[in-house]
């Protein structure tokens, strides 16, 4: 009768179970539409309107904001600069975490004092972090002129020069995010198994022979991942621009997201700004598509 008795009651369980998992889900659900598929679907519908909510204008322009976008020098110069900051920070970031990922392979103590100093700057705020690299690359007074001064040389114009001042944001944003990089650089490198390269040892094989033969190849997922997750990121870029050079010197450094946020929040063109968001968003897409397919392709 015992077992009966404990199916019984099972049984009855069920029903709560199910109404409990039930309303999770439509929690999450209303959740996610509320906060994400209705402000994309909103804003996707105000990109055809010309609004300005300062004038009472809500005005329906159909794909005038969208060929006035592709019209507009700023919105090109904004992409240009967009894709020169993101195919240079990709590049130091990538580059740099990989010395540094083959430089730390064979440590075997302190390695979590490494990753954690490593990984520092990625959990500190950015906010804080650009003021704070502003002030070092200040011309009057910052520490990187002060540097080259008492070396006998001249000052550097970093942030008032526009063939400079991009580079430095590059530098910045991968001085953040090489951290991140190392750490999922390293943990693909932990799942190769060891024997491989104690092969490769008895081969002859040296170690960078070893490093762009072996971890390279078996690490191409991570990497594959690494990519396309920051260049999502850098394709967005903005508190780094906005708190260092303010899109200066000019509109030298002027980003899309700092093209869309000035639309927006400046000359309080909405509309404008939507459609430029969602010309970024299909931009993204595309090229997170390639980077995926190319990969693919080499994998093959």
């Amino acid at each position: 009768m015992k077992p009966k008795t404990a199916a019984k009651k099972s049984s009855m369980r069920q029903p709560g179970r199910r109404l409990m998992i039930g309303g999770t889900m439509g929690f999450v659900l209303v959740t996610y539409g509320l906060f994400i598929f209705f402000p994309i679907v909103y804003g996707l519908w105000t990109s055809f309107y010309n609004w300005n909510p300062f004038r009472s204008q809500f005005e329906f322009v159909g794909l005038g904001n969208y060929t006035y976008v592709i019209q507009s020098p700023d919105f090109w110069l904004s992409l240009r600069n967009t894709v020169l900051f993101t195919i240079g920070a990709l590049i130091i970031t990538v580059v740099f975490s990989l010395l540094l990922a083959a430089m730390m392979q064979g440590v075997k103590k302190g390695m979590g004092f490494y990753r954690g100093a490593y990984f520092l700057p990625v959990i500190s705020s950015t906010v804080a972090t650009s003021m704070l690299w502003k002030f070092m690359f200040r011309y009057d007074d910052g520490l990187f002129n002060a540097l080259l001064m008492q070396m006998g040389l001249s000052k550097v114009p970093w942030l008032q020069d526009a063939n400079v001042a991009l580079p430095v944001l590059m530098f910045v944003q991968a001085w953040k995010d090489i951290g991140y990089a190392l750490v999922l650089i390293l943990a693909g490198i932990n799942n190769i198994d060891p024997s491989i390269y104690e092969s490769a040892e008895i081969d002859g094989a040296s170690k960078p022979r070893q490093f762009f033969s072996i971890t390279l190849p078996l690490i191409r997922n991570t990497m594959t991942i690494l990519i396309i997750t920051k260049l999502i990121d850098y394709m967005q870029v903005y508190t780094p621009v906005k708190f260092i050079t303010g899109g200066g010197p000019g509109t030298s450094t002027w980003t899309m997201s700092f093209y869309i946020f000035e639309q927006a929040f400046t000359y309080y063109n909405f509309g404008f700004a939507s459609a430029v968001s969602f010309l970024l968003f299909a931009i993204i897409f595309v090229l997170s598509l390639i980077q995926m397919r190319f990969d693919k392709k080499e994998a093959d």
